[in-house]
């Protein structure tokens, strides 16, 4: 790889820094719409950036990216997307913010790390199901934000209050639920019109303490399962791979999971482990019977369930082989 554009996109523009291999840096401004990418083309290809050896790199920003990752990619160029603190992590503590500086950044990263890119479009069915889980996720945040006062007012004893609240309240929340089931009605129609997509989606669900939800969520994040190629890759992805952390004689502490995660995915893993908690017929729940015996910790211990639902997903789709209870924990 030759060339490394940085862009930091935001709703309006697009700040983008060019690094060459020799260490050439360019800076210049686009519009965040067509008429800027084709600027912005018309720029890289005066500096005669052939596709093959260029890599574009942005942080992701959901819809503001979107539209200009799919602009590449129709062009031939290979487009990573980062979450934005993989980049700040990755450059230490750093003094002053803008948008020029953050290109820059996000140019410098990817010279550095250009090795380790994924610059694998995701499907177009991919994007609809992130869309619709998204708005999934909103209509649940909403009918919450609606329910607080109620519950505030029926755990502060004022229940009178509260019961009428909820009278009042009950056909927005009634609304709200019909379009939640609409919502999840869409993505099952989105899954099983994909043939490859729906045999991964159904082998997901083989496995104990895996559930429609849990499994829409992994398709989405992971493409399709096409992101990683075991599951310690995923493990450490959804935030539950331990980590040893000791120095020398003096600091042995406890193996832990990472703060640098997918949150939503790893809540859903861990619902998922204590479903197998309260299963008695899973064989898994042998497994956290008797590790709890040994005197283990219960929290890691759920946490090794998280990591063996994990470890069946990826199994069953190398194999193409639904899970078999007959396989040992």
């Amino acid at each position: 790889m030759n060339y490394f554009a940085g862009i930091d996109v935001s709703k309006a523009t697009l700040d983008v820094t060019l690094l060459s291999s020799e260490g050439c840096k360019l800076y210049s401004k686009f519009s965040n719409n067509t008429k800027g990418y084709k600027q912005l083309l018309k720029w890289v290809n005066l500096e005669k950036m052939l596709p093959e050896q260029t890599l574009f790199c942005m942080e992701n920003t959901g819809l503001y990216s979107r539209p200009l990752m799919i602009y590449l990619f129709g062009l031939g160029y290979k487009v990573w997307v980062v979450m934005p603190v993989e980049i700040k992590r990755s450059i230490g503590l750093q003094r002053g913010k803008n948008d020029k500086v953050d290109s820059v950044r996000i140019a410098s990263y990817a010279a550095k790390h250009h090795s380790e890119a994924d610059t694998e479009q995701p499907s177009e069915m991919i994007y609809k199901l992130k869309d619709w889980l998204s708005f999934r996720d909103r209509l649940i945040k909403q009918k919450q934000q609606l329910q607080q006062p109620v519950n505030e007012f029926a755990d502060m004893g004022l229940t009178a209050q509260a019961k009428e609240m909820k009278r009042v309240l009950q056909p927005a929340i009634n609304s709200i639920d019909t379009s939640i089931r609409k919502a999840e009605a869409i993505i099952r129609k989105l899954i099983s019109i994909q043939g490859d997509m729906k045999r991964v989606y159904d082998l997901m669900l083989s496995v104990p303490g895996v559930g429609a939800i849990t499994a829409w969520y992994l398709l989405a994040y992971s493409n399709g399962m096409r992101n990683f190629t075991n599951a310690k890759q995923l493990a450490c992805y959804c935030g539950v791979a331990p980590f040893e952390h000791s120095s020398g004689t003096s600091v042995k502490a406890r193996t832990r999971v990472s703060m640098m995660a997918n949150k939503q995915l790893k809540s859903l893993l861990h619902l998922g482990a204590l479903t197998i908690v309260k299963n008695k017929n899973c064989e898994m729940y042998q497994y956290y019977q008797r590790k709890v015996k040994e005197g283990k910790n219960k929290m890691s211990v759920i946490n090794a369930l998280r990591n063996k639902i994990l470890q069946r997903i990826v199994s069953v789709i190398n194999k193409d082989l639904p899970y078999s209870s007959k396989i040992a924990a």
